[in-house]
């Protein structure tokens, strides 16, 4: 568990690039019109940069990129993530210590 988590960390270190090849190169035009319609954004960086143009916020002239709606949706999502391994380990830490003290006051009680 511990490695899954540190290898999420690294993955989102670069979260601005990896977001940006994700938008310009696997997002399906459906997701970005879905993307784009929910926050009135168009495009990543600006709306040249690889908008759908049947979008309804992309048929408007001028507007902005939804760069910064598509980080802050993720960050939510990524902290969400992070908090539940946080909580996840702190069980697992819990559950250890009380079995080593149910091991040592076995022990005790046997000797």
């Amino acid at each position: 568990m511990f490695c899954l988590t540190v290898w999420l960390w690294t993955r989102t270190l670069n979260i601005h690039g990896l977001i940006g090849g994700m938008w310009r190169n696997t997002w399906s035009d459906d997701l970005k019109r879905s993307f784009e319609d929910e926050h009135t954004c168009c495009g990543y960086l600006n709306p040249k940069d690889s908008p759908v143009l049947s979008s309804a916020s992309c048929k408007k002239k001028g507007g902005y990129g939804c760069y910064l709606p598509v980080l802050y949706y993720t960050q939510i999502r990524l902290r969400g993530v992070y908090a539940g391994f946080v909580v996840f380990m702190l069980v697992v830490l819990a559950a250890a210590v009380t079995a080593t003290l149910q091991l040592r006051l076995r022990a005790s009680d046997s000797s």
